[in-house]
């Protein structure tokens, strides 16, 4: 971005864009790969074939993954969420889950953060 002098928008229309094929691009769709790959088998996903491409989308050609491993994606996903839930209510009826969750280190209190974040405009 700095190099081109463009801001996020315009380096994002070279990445979908299939013509584009200068290095620094390609690197950047590479890194995205890695990303995604890196996302997937953080979550134990180590069987998916992202099967990264140039496709056809409701936001017109994007590169992106194979449309029917998004779909197992956001159904594994809606899996995982159902598990999570369903263990977050079996864990609210615990005693100890009434007890707060202390704050973030270095987070400040809504008494500390400046004006600007804690009232609204008149």
């Amino acid at each position: 971005m700095i190099e081109r002098s463009e801001g996020v928008t315009k380096i994002y229309n070279r990445f979908h864009n299939s013509d584009e094929t200068n290095a620094d691009i390609q690197k950047f769709r590479d890194l995205h790969v890695e990303l995604d790959h890196a996302v997937a088998v953080s979550y134990g996903w180590k069987d998916l074939c992202l099967d990264h491409a140039f496709r056809t989308t409701d936001d017109g050609i994007r590169y992106t993954i194979n449309d029917s491993v998004r779909v197992d994606i956001i159904d594994r996903l809606h899996e995982l969420n159902h598990e999570r839930a369903t263990q977050e209510a079996a864990n609210d009826s615990s005693p100890s889950s009434k007890i707060p969750k202390p704050r973030r280190k270095n987070t400040p209190s809504r008494e500390e953060q400046p004006s600007f974040l804690t009232e609204m405009p008149k």
